[in-house]
């Protein structure tokens, strides 16, 4: 049903599904899954809902239009994002290709400065900022870079500073 493989496009792509797909493009496969347990499903906000296939990927949903509003690569997912970016991934991994890094302290994530549309859950929620180059991450979450909030971007600490 999805590639676990593809490579990890920020603000357009994640598994081979595009972000704004319609829920009807899925839907039969999703209600086979979840009759057959091999994924769940969870109310996010009254407006999302995530499928979620165990320890691979979710596929977060906007009910207001059904459309894919965030994909996101989770532990056994094997594609990357800039070739050599994926989960299990130093964030130093990232600060050696040369991206300044933007973190969101009261959500745990971190940004790329000048690359919208994608962020990054830590493993470790509670990281020292000196300690930022060793942390792994968990998660990689593509969403539409029109939800980015400029000025709240600009509110994050830098790293390197």
């Amino acid at each position: 049903m999805f590639n676990l493989e593809a490579s990890i496009i920020p603000g357009v792509e994640l598994g081979g599904i595009n972000l704004h797909t319609h829920i009807a493009v899925f839907q039969r496969e999703l209600d086979l899954s979840l009759a057959s347990k091999k994924i769940t499903a969870d109310v996010r906000t009254p407006s999302l809902v995530s499928y979620n296939f165990h320890d691979t990927l979710s596929i977060v949903f906007d009910l207001n239009n059904g459309n894919v509003a965030q994909l996101i690569a989770k532990k056994f997912y094997k594609g990357f994002f800039d070739d050599t970016i994926g989960v299990g991934s130093k964030l130093d991994t990232l600060l050696l290709k040369g991206y300044r890094l933007l973190i969101d302290d009261f959500e745990g994530l971190i940004y790329i400065k000048g690359s919208p549309g994608i962020c990054f859950e830590l493993l470790d929620a509670n990281f020292l900022i000196s300690d930022l180059p060793n942390q792994i991450i968990n998660q990689i979450i593509i969403y539409n870079p029109k939800m980015d909030d400029e000025l709240l971007l600009q509110s994050f600490d830098e790293f390197p500073i």
